[in-house]
């Protein structure tokens, strides 16, 4: 019903006037992933003028104490030794957090099971109580976890180290290649002429340089982006290729 819903909003966005008035905010979910799990009623690259990238959020991959393991490689190690034996939660198939861990797990090598929940916040008391071994979840949400010892962050979703939580290495460094993020993006329609969108373009960006504004991000969990258009487009072109791949290879449809 939700991805309904959102596909009819963004559909919207696309039937409406090239005119700057109406907008979207866009996310992986609606450009990078959606499209590539069932038949939506949209081309995210079509119908579309990519504004400005906002911003992203990084996941981290969170494990028990209770597992015994220390690192990614360890994990890993741990993994292959048990094919299938340890389970991981996501909020269901083709979710952000299913796709980043199949993505984890065709990297390593591994086996793991799947266990689909309502809500990924469900999730992290069974992650603390051992019931799961492994949960890709939001920095914020996890942070105060991994400050009293309770969960053990392994290892960071971007390329680069979050400030959010210092000391969690990405898991680049261990799988050459992974990523993933959680992206918010701004689009108009097509048509919309370059004039209208250079200007919000270069408003939002203002915007976000804001030392309040950043503040807000930090404080949510997320990165602010910014920069050109171009540069937003390119990156969705990245990121859709990336999860593309993985749905295929891993044989993923939408339930």
């Amino acid at each position: 019903m939700l991805a309904r819903f959102i596909a009819c909003c963004v559909l919207s966005l696309a039937k409406s006037a090239p005119d700057g008035y109406t907008l979207e905010l866009a996310t992986s979910s609606t450009h990078s992933v959606n499209p590539y799990l069932s038949k939506v009623p949209y081309d995210p690259e079509k119908e579309f003028t990519p504004i400005v990238w906002l911003g992203s959020a990084a996941r981290v991959l969170d494990v028990p104490p209770s597992l015994g393991v220390n690192d990614l490689a360890e994990l890993i190690a741990l993994a292959k030794k048990n094919p299938g034996r340890l389970n991981y939660s996501s909020s269901g198939v083709g979710s952000v957090v299913h796709l980043a861990t199949a993505h984890f797990a065709s990297l390593a090598g591994i086996r793991l099971t799947h266990v689909p929940c309502k809500g990924i916040q469900q999730s992290v008391p069974d992650l603390i109580s051992g019931q799961l071994a492994i949960l890709f979840d939001n920095i914020m949400t996890v942070q105060p976890h991994v400050k009293a010892g309770r969960l053990k962050a392994l290892g960071i979703s971007t390329a680069q180290p979050s400030p959010l939580l210092p000391g969690v290495p990405p898991i680049a460094d261990t799988l050459p290649g992974f990523e993933s993020r959680t992206w918010f993006g701004l689009y108009g329609p097509a048509g919309l002429p370059a004039p209208i969108a250079g200007r919000l373009n270069r408003e939002v960006n203002a915007v976000l340089a804001e030392p309040g504004v950043r503040e807000r991000f930090d404080q949510l969990g997320f990165e602010p982006a910014g920069g050109s258009a171009a540069e937003f487009a390119q990156m969705v072109r990245a990121d859709t290729q990336r999860w593309a791949k993985v749905i295929h290879d891993n044989d993923i449809k939408a339930e």
